[in-house]
């Protein structure tokens, strides 16, 4: 498999291609950059090239630190800094699978449980931010949830509406701290139609959490930051 950096020359791909970036190989996967404020996702990189056909994902890019020549470390920007968050995401997977994985499915993983930013959907496809906490804690029998479900506001203070696909059968959502404890958890009602769903947060201390909803086999994980 492998991993590209987009390019640093704030270019929209589509217009103007850049390679490595944009070969249509099944086994590559086109990494932009974001920049971050803590937790809180600020935007695309100013720097970062970008484009909703070739960047595949999104990963930290500005102020990371890094190895630098004389055996000395400093911080540095550029989707070189985010392609090497990707390819460790990528390692895991082949540790986990073990290395005869095919890229297809290292792939498919790492996409499958990105986080899907509607804000950042012009950057990259669907929006997907590498979100390496879900891919470890999604199990490899379940599969990722094929509609996407939308929450906002996002960061929240007191309450989060989500709005969520057709669901046939009751489902659960739980809310998990990025320690693993679970923090609260809803009934879902069954529905053969769109429906919206209110939860209070209020209650939660600052911080990161992990919406998690769990529907017959198949998963879906988002990322809530609560403020």
């Amino acid at each position: 498999m492998v991993v590209s950096a987009a390019g640093n020359d704030s270019l929209m791909l589509d217009t103007l291609l850049q390679y490595p970036a944009c070969y249509n190989a099944p086994n590559e996967i086109t990494v932009g950059s974001i920049l971050q404020d803590g937790d809180q996702v600020l935007g695309r990189a100013v720097f970062s090239n970008f484009s909703d056909t070739w960047v595949d994902i999104l990963a930290p890019g500005v102020n990371i630190d890094s190895y630098l020549p004389q055996d000395s470390s400093g911080l540095k920007s550029g989707t070189s800094m985010s392609a090497p968050a990707v390819s460790a995401a990528a390692a895991i997977v082949y540790c986990k699978l073990g290395r005869q994985t095919p890229y297809a499915d290292v792939k498919s993983l790492l996409l499958n449980t990105a986080d899907k930013t509607p804000s950042l959907d012009t950057v990259a496809v669907d929006g997907n931010l590498l979100n390496i906490l879900t891919l470890c804690t999604t199990p490899t029998q379940a599969a990722p949830l094929t509609e996407f479900i939308h929450f906002y506001p996002n960061p929240a203070r007191d309450a989060v509406q989500l709005e969520l696909p057709p669901i046939p059968d009751a489902a659960e959502l739980e809310v998990f701290h990025l320690s693993g404890q679970r923090m609260g958890q809803w009934q879902v009602s069954s529905s053969a139609y769109p429906q919206t769903m209110d939860i209070d947060v209020q209650y939660l201390p600052a911080g990161t959490y992990m919406l998690r909803l769990r529907y017959k086999g198949q998963l879906w994980v988002g990322r809530l930051i609560k403020l």
